[in-house]
């Protein structure tokens, strides 16, 4: 038989006048054991009643007792952490660091400000350097603006000591149905592959992970994601993708690289003054293919002239009859330089063609325009923000394409 007594707002313990007869209950509900449960103490009397009645030769009913300290003890274990999680979140999320060994000793679990996680090193055996970095990292996850019902569960950190390197495996939950934020603005956000203020590497391993609120084994520290990525956690490497990570990261990666260019791209193709003939996107995404491999010739043979240029900018060519060509060029007006940004327009000539014509005077009735939007270098960080800055000026040349032309509807 189970009772509970509930009094930690008064504050006061647990007397024997809040229990009635222990024996005579367990006797009425045919219980050969008893557990007390409460959220303060027990009085030195209910201590000493039921060490009677457990010794009690003729009544052999076993008989303990949880108090508070004993039940914040067995909720703050890796075993029950999910409980405490999910049915004392406050508490929870209130409570200070508690690490735990494991057989190993460069290896650890750690609870933390609501989060479950293991802990490990590459080599040696001592934690409390990582506390303060820990908890500023922290800092800058639970900072990150994220869509209602959608959160980061921290899973693992190594640290590579040998290096100087962290690896953060992080779970990016988000209900079916949801639109997520990308695995890469999170890591950009977070600083991946750059060294914090404690002048460490960070690197993110941020996984997406679907979940159902309502399925009745739903725990957002179910120990399902935990214990087949183990061998990941403790080696500080990536967890190996599965179908749904590798279709989101290409999903990802190409929505960023072409979707608001193909929009602009179709943007273009409908002014009635200016022909598209053609157009590049930077490469940003491809430049990676330098860094890992020493021979550059075959990916080199696998592109185009064109595109083996346009690694840094993006570029339109536009074909413009000479009565049409004031409307382009009042259009461009409206492209605004920035910060981040610029653009560019160079007028093509054909340099056999104006050289070798015999007639001298200009009978071509069109000319041909290239357009280059280009991140200003200062900004060019990394792929992603290089990518974020193109894309904003994507949106900016949209938006000053439709104020042209409602501008032209109105006159």
């Amino acid at each position: 038989m189970v009772q509970c007594k509930h009094f930690a707002h008064s504050e006061r313990s647990v007397g024997l006048n809040d229990l009635g007869s222990i024996s005579d209950s367990c006797l009425q509900h045919d219980a050969d054991g008893y557990l007390l449960a409460c959220s303060t103490i027990v009085s030195s009397s209910v201590v000493k009643r039921l060490e009677e009645i457990g010794n009690h030769e003729t009544i052999k009913i076993k008989t303990t007792y949880w108090d508070a300290v004993k039940i914040e003890m067995m909720l703050t274990t890796p075993n029950l952490w999910s409980v405490a999680q999910r049915f004392m979140p406050v508490s929870g999320e209130a409570s200070g660091w508690k690490i735990y060994a494991t057989e190993s000793p460069n290896h650890w679990v750690a609870i933390h400000r609501g989060y479950y996680f293991h802990l490990s090193n590459r080599i040696g055996s001592h934690y409390l350097i990582h506390l303060e970095s820990i908890d500023s990292m922290i800092d800058k996850i639970e900072a990150i603006s994220l869509p209602n019902n959608q959160f980061i569960r921290i899973r693992s950190i190594n640290y590579d000591d040998k290096n100087g390197a962290y690896m953060w495996c992080l779970d990016y939950m988000y209900r079916e149905n949801d639109q997520p934020l990308t695995p890469s603005e999170i890591k950009y956000i977070l600083g991946d592959e750059y060294a914090a203020d404690d002048g460490q590497i960070y690197h993110f391993d941020v996984k997406l992970v679907v979940y159902n609120p309502y399925h009745d084994h739903y725990d957002h520290d179910h120990y399902s994601y935990y214990s087949k990525h183990m061998s990941s956690f403790l080696t500080g490497t990536e967890r190996p993708k599965d179908y749904q990570d590798i279709n989101s990261l290409e999903s990802d990666r190409d929505d960023r690289r072409h979707k608001i260019y193909w929009k602009l791209n179709e943007k273009f193709k409908h002014l009635d003054f200016a022909l598209l003939v053609h157009s590049d996107n930077a490469g940003f995404e491809s430049l990676e293919y330098f860094n890992r491999h020493n021979d550059w010739s075959e990916y080199a043979r696998s592109i185009d002239d064109d595109e083996m240029i346009c690694f840094f900018f993006s570029r339109f060519v536009f074909r413009v009859k000479k009565e049409n060509e004031n409307k382009f060029l009042e259009m461009l007006l409206l492209f605004q330089d920035d910060k981040d940004y610029f653009f560019k327009i160079l007028r093509r000539v054909d340099v056999h063609k104006s050289i070798f014509r015999e007639n001298h005077e200009d009978d071509d009735d069109e000319d041909e325009f290239e357009l280059f939007f280009c991140v200003r270098r200062e900004h060019a960080q990394n792929e992603y923000e290089s990518r974020r800055i193109m894309n904003q000026c994507f949106g900016h040349v949209i938006t000053a394409i439709d104020t042209y032309l409602n501008f032209e509807i109105e006159k």
